[in-house]
């Protein structure tokens, strides 16, 4: 399930589309430096860069549950989110959002255009719902006429525009490992559900059991079962991505 973590006041998106913070947006952040008992105002951009990064983290979570939204209520599957194949589907399409948005970190300008005819691109992301409003956070818009999503700087200051970007990126990567975390259990749950419902003793007899994708799991359950131990925990830490559109 996407988290829905409170990061506190969020600026608003209307802000955030602007090149530069507003002018309420710099009083509120000559405040919290003057509250933090700063004297010198040049701390003023890094405490609006973590604004700006908080905010683009909220703005994120706010896309990715619609995005999830629209994984729902789909045409051809109904409670798409209650399968394994699911949840691993919206896996995918928020590790591409990862990706596009951590390859424009890498300041090199092949990452700042994509072809939306792109064969991997379309299926990973662009065929889904929602997925264009999580790429405006982090600065890609539409560009019908030429049929590309393109980078667009949502802010002057390179410090700012990398806070928009890490905030993005912050928010995408917890969603991806509590995905994991989910898909993990729910196998889990299956592989135990299909133990229980047809014992097994031998290892042969396992295997017809579980798929051989799922027989390390299974083999790790019986035997915690057997020595009356709790399952451990096999969530991995998430890796960063290699593809590239």
């Amino acid at each position: 399930m996407l988290s829905g973590t409170n990061l506190g006041p969020a600026l608003p998106f209307a802000a955030i589309q602007n090149s530069e913070l507003s002018p309420a947006e710099i009083n509120r952040a000559e405040k919290a430096t003057k509250d933090s008992g700063a004297e010198d105002m040049s701390a003023r951009p890094a405490t609006a860069a973590q604004m700006i990064k908080e905010s683009a983290a909220a703005q994120m979570r706010s896309s990715l549950l619609f995005l999830k939204g629209n994984y729902q209520n789909n045409d051809y599957i109904e409670d798409l989110l209650d399968t394994i194949e699911g949840l691993n589907q919206l896996l995918d399409t928020i590790e591409g959002l990862n990706q596009l948005a951590s390859n424009l970190a890498k300041n090199d300008r092949k990452y700042h255009e994509v072809r939306t005819g792109n064969a991997t691109f379309a299926k990973r992301v662009w065929q889904h719902s929602g997925a264009l409003d999580c790429m405006q956070v982090f600065g890609f818009q539409y560009h019908e006429s030429r049929h590309v999503v393109k980078y667009s700087p949502l802010h002057n200051n390179p410090e700012l525009e990398m806070a928009q970007i890490e905030g993005s990126t912050n928010e995408l990567r917890t969603q991806i490992k509590i995905l994991k975390e989910e898909i993990e259990q729910r196998q889990q749950a299956e592989v135990t559900q299909r133990i229980k419902s047809s014992p097994v003793t031998s290892q042969p007899e396992r295997q017809s059991v579980a798929t051989d994708k799922e027989f390390n799991i299974a083999e790790t359950i019986t035997d915690d079962v057997t020595q009356g131990n709790h399952c451990p925990d096999h969530s991995d830490d998430d890796a960063e991505l290699s593809q590239e559109y």
